[in-house]
């Protein structure tokens, strides 16, 4: 089956770059991490028990490999593999390509990239992992019209 055209993908990033910027702009370098705190923090969300029980079905899957993004200019999420360019080191962009992981592992890539499923999946982790970053988030999903 052919993956549905992401038809939402510029909206869900102009969505998630206001708050980013916001962000910055109140607690500049406040959410930087490294390679390490990144591995860290996926598996803590992968191994925790609210991800057994929102997400059964894409908790079983092994760890996450955390790779450094190394030759790319941007952060890439998939089932088994995220990646991080020094830039994208964020708790909004690696939740952002997280939930990248669990739409595929949940809907096998039967789903558009940046689509309802996906900013749902994604709304809920920031909401669960970083709340200080979910009222903005929410709101900007609305402002642009990110369907979730």
């Amino acid at each position: 089956m052919k993956r549905p055209r992401d038809n939402q993908r510029k909206r869900a990033y102009d969505a998630e770059g206001q708050v980013r910027a916001e962000c910055e702009a109140l607690f500049p370098n406040k959410d930087r991490m490294t390679l390490p705190e990144i591995k860290e923090w996926v598996y803590k969300i992968e191994n925790s028990s609210w991800m057994g029980k929102q997400y059964p079905k894409a908790a079983w899957y092994p760890n996450i490999i955390i790779k450094d993004g190394r030759g790319r200019r941007s952060a890439f999420g998939s089932r088994i593999v995220l990646g991080f360019p020094k830039w994208s080191r964020t708790r909004l962009i690696v939740l952002h390509e997280l939930a990248h992981s669990i739409d595929s592992r949940l809907h096998q890539d039967i789903t558009a990239g940046h689509g309802k499923e996906w900013a749902r999946i994604f709304l809920a982790l920031v909401k669960r992992w970083s709340k200080d970053h979910y009222e903005l988030l929410h709101i900007a999903f609305h402002l642009y019209k990110v369907k979730h």
